[in-house]
């Protein structure tokens, strides 16, 4: 091989290197960006779990003030048909 086919081939290396550590470059910029909507999707899912649990809870209450209404008007029935006799 003569020099000049030397240099070339260094100069093609080099060349290589660069566009290689551009795209490692790329890479590690694409993979904060996912990093950081991973940690909004994280944080607005935590939240949104809490909701969640906000909403069951309420439900168990509203059903549980319901089952004692329901009993209450059951007995309330009850008593009006034993004052009725």
């Amino acid at each position: 091989l003569g020099t000049g086919e030397v240099m070339r081939a260094v100069e093609q290396m080099v060349a290589g290197t660069q566009a290689s550590g551009e795209m490692v470059r790329d890479v590690v910029a694409q993979v904060d960006t996912q990093r950081a909507g991973l940690s909004h999707l994280s944080a607005f899912t935590t939240g949104l779990n809490e909701r969640i649990a906000g909403l069951e809870k309420a439900v168990s209450e509203i059903r549980a003030a319901t089952d004692r209404v329901s009993e209450a008007g059951r007995l309330n029935v009850a008593h009006s048909s034993k004052l009725r006799e």
